[in-house]
């Protein structure tokens, strides 16, 4: 069902401009993070001007789980690409968990985390990494 996205992981990321917003403030992230963490949100985006990383959701948790892929040498599209794909399988996961503790049989809680994972809103919201967390 990830199929274009899979097949491209370093060369796409999605049908609209969020995507390449998204990765670009997860690069940020692990850049500053590094070089100076206690600017982190003094963004290179509108610059002069302070905070602008807080314009829009910093997506500090997936920056900070991407971060080390980044830091080993991968390209921000991967760990972009890669956070997107998780996102599905912890999502389904979650879910699995959600029903299980709700009384649901092991496997209605199973078809329940494949259908939460792959409904068609989460394909719609794809470009909004922010979204599928």
């Amino acid at each position: 069902m990830t199929y274009p996205q899979i097949a491209q992981l370093s060369t796409h990321v999605g049908l609209h401009y969020d995507a390449l917003f998204s990765t670009w403030r997860l690069a940020w992230v692990a850049h500053q993070l590094l070089n100076d963490p206690v600017h982190l949100f003094d963004a290179n985006i509108f610059y002069p001007e302070p905070n602008t990383l807080a314009y829009s959701d910093a997506m500090l948790f997936t920056a900070l789980v991407t971060a080390p892929l980044m830091w080993a040498g991968v390209s921000p599209l991967v760990a972009y690409n890669l956070s997107v794909l998780a996102s599905f399988a912890t999502a389904g996961i979650a879910a699995y968990f959600l029903a299980r503790s709700l009384g649901a049989s092991q496997l209605g809680a199973w078809f329940g985390g494949v259908v939460f994972a792959f409904q068609p809103y989460r394909f719609r919201r794809q470009r909004h990494r922010q979204v599928m967390t």
